[in-house]
């Protein structure tokens, strides 16, 4: 008997289905600043575009007029990414690792945002327009 072993070049099994994040979304942050306790809330705007288990696209900042290039990946229902942009010499960055639900409608996880002022970690929650 010959058994066979199959795997993608992505590291993720032939029949584990991606999650789709194509499009857009309106996601809530709500987290602690490290150090200060303080609360921070933030609405964004994610705009998503997906190729395989790469995503590309950008989040907007509720009261900021500048798009964050975007780049992640998504295995299974997993979806994590990250953005990094310089404004007045102060690089702001957010990292996240979420899980979509099988309705592909939401997603939600851990997210940190860090800045000249400090760093806040909370969690992001999202959900799909249209």
């Amino acid at each position: 008997m010959i058994s066979i072993a199959a795997s993608s070049c992505d590291g993720t099994e032939p029949d584990e289905a991606l999650s789709n994040v194509s499009g857009t979304w309106d996601a809530r942050f709500e987290g602690t600043v490290t150090g200060r306790g303080t609360r921070q809330t933030d609405d964004i705007t994610m705009e998503l575009a997906q190729s395989g288990s790469s995503v590309k696209g950008n989040l907007r900042f509720a009261g900021l007029d500048m798009p964050f290039p975007l780049s992640g990946s998504v295995t299974g229902n997993r979806f994590e990414y990250r953005s990094s942009v310089t404004l007045d010499g102060c690089e702001l960055r957010v990292e996240a690792h979420t899980v979509v639900d099988s309705s592909g409608r939401r997603f939600g996880g851990d997210q940190t945002q860090s800045s000249c002022e400090g760093m806040a970690s909370g969690q992001v929650e999202a959900t799909r327009r249209g």
